[in-house]
Formats: structure tokens, C-alpha cells, sequence
């Protein structure tokens, strides 16, 4: 295709004024451009700014030179004088940005379109089929619709230092969001946005619990965030936090031997949960990755995204993947991603395998592990004591700090994981 007049415009205003460059980076990108001459240059103006080297026109043509050709019998020194002479005024320089970055952003939608339109065909007439293509092209189209518009966070390695150090100064520690169970906040320093965190247990150890009651103490603490299960719906998922928060016993609650005390102390925990920030719960067996991420985008809109719970990771789906062990990767990397785009913790329940019973498990015992422990940034695994009223924690890999134990206790009539007592067992891994 041929560049357009801007393309052509902005090119020239790069190569004049290479101070420029770093806000023209901000909303461009070379796939914006359609024509192959600007798109090559305007590529070399990227790598070179990116380096911190700068330019002039001479340099340009010898860096260029090492390429191939651009055809139609002309050189690469004409093509830069060229794009010279019709290069924009400077203060429209962002102005033609814009409408490049608005011009690729059109061509892929375009694009996208047409293969969403061809992909459609072969969807067949089946409810979870059609969900799954719906959930697919939406996260496709929100990513289009979010990519290139530079990076949430975007910073000079200076810069990054200069700010720690600020906080030091003012007394400010660099911690994430607390899990309100003390010997856990002592070695993981909190939950930290950008992060994936593993909870690995066998089934009925009280995984489900703790990961609810986690986000019960950050929403104390002044966080929103979202719960998602994929095996529990959300009134049960309800049931629970009345237990909770009333300290009433969960069985009794199921057989309906509840009186009037027992109603008064219920509309209380209510009262407390309201007070709360607010946990979004989700019951939606299989959610696909495109599903979550809709989730996620739609709490974030409403400025009500702070942390997220995946409870848990191997029942969710990753259409197309050959085999369960390829589908867990393409989901723990996916999830991995999703902290990061969203600047958020996202703490994901993982089942281990029978290996794990009796034993205190490690990292080979999440069940198909591979790509698990190395996408995740915690490994946090539980072991269920014999009276089934304690819990031993292990956080087995923290790559931003040290490992250890912890203990804590199950309450499981009421689903409350607390303190059972000062861990003197962890120990610090260099």
C-alpha cells in the first residue's frame, strides 16, 4: 500500500527533529504505517530512539543502507531527502501521530473483521461453541482497541529509582495489599500489582477458604476486587461469607436450624460485608482466558479492580490447546499477562496431585505442572493436618523475596483460615 500524507509528514518531522521522537513513540507504532518505505524508517527511527542514539539524515541513509533496497530502482538516500522536504510543521507533529495511529488501527479492525467473519462460519449451532467464539472476538477486539497506546507504565530506570527512594524518605514502605494473615504478609510483603500467585492444595484442604478469606481482608482493607469461581455458584459462595463474617455454624445454616439470633447476627455480617469494599463474585464453569479478561476490563471501568481470585486454574479453558498440559500453560502465561495489563495481584487456586497426600508438598505437585511454577511469580502450597483443623503454609518460591512456613488455623464450620500461631520455622532463601 502507499504511505499516506502524514505518514510521509511524520517521518520527516522524526528525521529533522529527533527530540521528538519519545512523544511520537508514545502513540505510534511502526505497524501503523501502511506504506513499505515509511514503515522501514520509521522502524530505524524506533530502534535508534529506543537506544538512545540520535540522528541525522546522513546516519539515517547508512543505517538504512545495510537494508535491502526500497525498490522501484531508487535508494534509500532519496528516500530520506524526499520524506525531508515534506516533513510536518513541528507543532502538528502529534496531531499527524494521531491519525496515523487512528489509520492502522482501522486496517487491523478491518482485518480482524474479515477473519472474525470467515472464523464464524465454521462455529456450529452448540450454545458453548457460540459462547466461546462471542468471548473470543470480544477479547480480540478490546486488546485492538487497547494496543500500541504506549505502556501502563512507562518509566526511565532512573526515574524508577528516584521514586523508591522518595518513598523511603517519607517513610512510606513498598508493600502490596495485605492478606490480613500475619506470618504470610511477613514473607510475601503483601500481594503486588503485576504478580500471579499460585495457592496450591489437595481437594478439601481449605485452598477455597483461605483464597475467600483473603479477599474478605483485602476488602477490609480497602481494595475491590473480583472472585471468580469455576466450581461453585455464588450462593454458596454467599453461604460462606455469612459463616464467616457471623460466626455461625455452616452446616446448621444448611439444614435451616437457625433462629431468631441467629438472623440478627446474619444481618450483621451483611452490614460488615457492605462496609467492605466491594468483591464481585462470579459463578462460570470453563471461562475461557477472553471471558476473564472481559471481566476484568468491565470491574476495571467501573473503578472497582484491585485484585483478582481464580478458584480454579485447571477448570478454566484455553480453546485449541492440544493437550490439558499445553492448555494450563497457555492459561498460567495468560493470567501471568492479565496482572501485568490490568496492574493488579491475581492470586489463582491450583489443585496437586495424589503424590501430595501425606507429605508436604512441593512445586512437582501441582497438577500439570511445567509451565505453572515458572509463570507464576508466588508458590504458596497447603497441607491439611490430621484433625483437619490446621493448616501448614508453605510459600516454596517468591521471586521478589524470601521462602517459608506458616501455620493456620481452619475453623471449617465457619470457612475462616486465621493465625494459628508465630511461625519460628521460616527460613530465608538467597
Amino acid at each position: 500500500m502507499e504511505a499516506t500524507d502524514s505518514e510521509r509528514g511524520l517521518c520527516g518531522a522524526a528525521i529533522l527533529w529527533p527530540e521528538r521522537m519519545a512523544d511520537i513513540r508514545a502513540v505510534a507504532q511502526p505497524e501503523d504505517f501502511a506504506g513499505t518505505v515509511t514503515r522501514a524508517v520509521f522502524t530505524v527511527l524506533c530502534e535508534e530512539d529506543a537506544a538512545r542514539r540520535t540522528w541525522d539524515a546522513a546516519t539515517l541513509i547508512g543505517i538504512l543502507a545495510e537494508r535491502d533496497p526500497p525498490g522501484d530502482g531508487r535508494t534509500w538516500g532519496q528516500e530520506v531527502e524526499d520524506l525531508g522536504f515534506v516533513a510536518c510543521n513541528p507543532a502538528l507533529v502529534m496531531h499527524h501521530a494521531r491519525l496515523v495511529r487512528s489509520r492502522g488501527t482501522l486496517a487491523r479492525t478491518r482485518h480482524l473483521l474479515a477473519s472474525l467473519s470467515a472464523e464464524v462460519q465454521d462455529v456450529r449451532v452448540d450454545p458453548e461453541e457460540i459462547a466461546d467464539f462471542l468471548a473470543d472476538a470480544t477479547g480480540r477486539l478490546a486488546k485492538l482497541s487497547g494496543d500500541g497506546q504506549g505502556a501502563k507504565d512507562d518509566v526511565d530506570a532512573v526515574e524508577a529509582m528516584r521514586r523508591v527512594v522518595v518513598q523511603h524518605r517519607a517513610g512510606q514502605t513498598v508493600h502490596g495489599l495485605a492478606t490480613g494473615i500475619g506470618d504470610l504478609d511477613d514473607i510475601l510483603l503483601g500481594l503486588r500489582a503485576g504478580e500471579l500467585l499460585l495457592l496450591g492444595a489437595r481437594p478439601g484442604a481449605g485452598k477455597t477458604a483461605m483464597a475467600l478469606q483473603v479477599a474478605i481482608n483485602i476488602a477490609e482493607a480497602g481494595a475491590p476486587g473480583l472472585f471468580l469461581s469455576l466450581e461453585m455458584p455464588t450462593d454458596s459462595l454467599g453461604q460462606r461469607l455469612v459463616s464467616n463474617l457471623a460466626s455461625i455454624d455452616s452446616s446448621a445454616m444448611r439444614r435451616g436450624n437457625t433462629g431468631a439470633e441467629h438472623w440478627r447476627l446474619m444481618d450483621e455480617a451483611v452490614a460488615d460485608m457492605a462496609k467492605r469494599q466491594s468483591v464481585r463474585l462470579i459463578s462460570d464453569a470453563g471461562t475461557p482466558l477472553s471471558k476473564l479478561r472481559g471481566f476484568l476490563r468491565k470491574r476495571r471501568q467501573e473503578g472497582l479492580l484491585g485484585f483478582a481470585v481464580i478458584d480454579y486454574l485447571q477448570l478454566m479453558r484455553h480453546p485449541g490447546a492440544k493437550d490439558k498440559l499445553a492448555e494450563v500453560g497457555e492459561i498460567s502465561r495468560g493470567l501471568k499477562e492479565m496482572s501485568i495489563e490490568f496492574a493488579i495481584p491475581i492470586l489463582a487456586l491450583s489443585q496437586l496431585n495424589r503424590a501430595a497426600d501425606g507429605v508436604e508438598p512441593t512445586m512437582a505437585n501441582l497438577r500439570e505442572s511445567g509451565s505453572l511454577e515458572q509463570d507464576a511469580d508466588v508458590v504458596i502450597l497447603l497441607n491439611q493436618g490430621k484433625d483437619g483443623e490446621c493448616l501448614s503454609g508453605q510459600v516454596v518460591k517468591n521471586r521478589h523475596g524470601r521462602t517459608g512456613k506458616f501455620e493456620l488455623a481452619f475453623l471449617r464450620h465457619y470457612f475462616r483460615v486465621t493465625l494459628l500461631a508465630r511461625s519460628t520455622s521460616s527460613e530465608i532463601y538467597k
